[in-house]
């Protein structure tokens, strides 16, 4: 297992590969956003890109020209093909936590009717780790987990999986190995799954 805790946003932009899976498929990012910065709408043709907000409020591409808006403790997905980005608007800085499998994920900037765009309701593209979390890709899946006391899981050889507590900006990081957590008091988890 491996422990981080995340920076303090600054105002400057910050784009750093924080973790690699053993088999080199996912890939952690810390990414900050000053204002008005940001990247446009845009698809992966080959994997996704999944991003939880630590801090700031994210202006989140579902398409060329429409966004949602994404607070502090919330999810969005990019996945293969689905149109995303990330925009702020705001004077705050934009602190999130970016997941991406596989590792060549491809990358193009298609117009909302281009065929290979998929369509996926808005309302499916945000969820808030506060809430009850279980959403699944072909590459990855995010679940809430409550841990109280031991928590463990088996080890799973070519899985990495990532435990983060988001409000404390820590991860709890796991390659191929035994899941082994403990805490003295109730904290609800977002656990990210994906091929190592």
């Amino acid at each position: 297992m491996r422990s981080l805790c995340l920076s303090t946003p600054s105002p400057v932009y910050k784009n750093e590969l924080l973790r690699s899976s053993k088999g080199k498929n996912t890939s952690l990012y810390e990414i900050i956003f000053p204002h008005h910065q940001g990247l446009g709408a845009h698809i992966h043709t080959s994997g996704e890109d999944c991003a939880l907000v630590l801090s700031g409020n994210l202006t989140y591409f579902v398409g060329n020209r429409e966004t949602i808006k994404a607070e502090p403790g919330s999810v969005v997905f990019g996945w293969q093909n689905v149109l995303h980005g990330y925009l702020n608007k705001e004077k705050e800085p934009v602190h999130l936590l970016v997941f991406v499998t596989p590792s060549k994920i491809g990358l193009a900037y298609p117009d909302d009717e281009d065929p290979v765009v998929r369509k996926v309701p808005v309302e499916h593209r945000k969820v808030h780790a506060e809430e009850e979390v279980n959403v699944s890709s072909e590459y990855s899946s995010f679940q809430t987990i409550l841990v109280h006391g031991r928590y463990e899981e088996p080890e799973e050889l070519d899985t990495f999986k990532v435990f983060i507590d988001w409000k404390k900006k820590q991860l709890f990081i796991f390659d191929g190995e035994k899941v082994e957590l403990t805490t003295d008091e109730p904290v609800r988890l977002l656990k990210y799954v994906a091929k190592s």
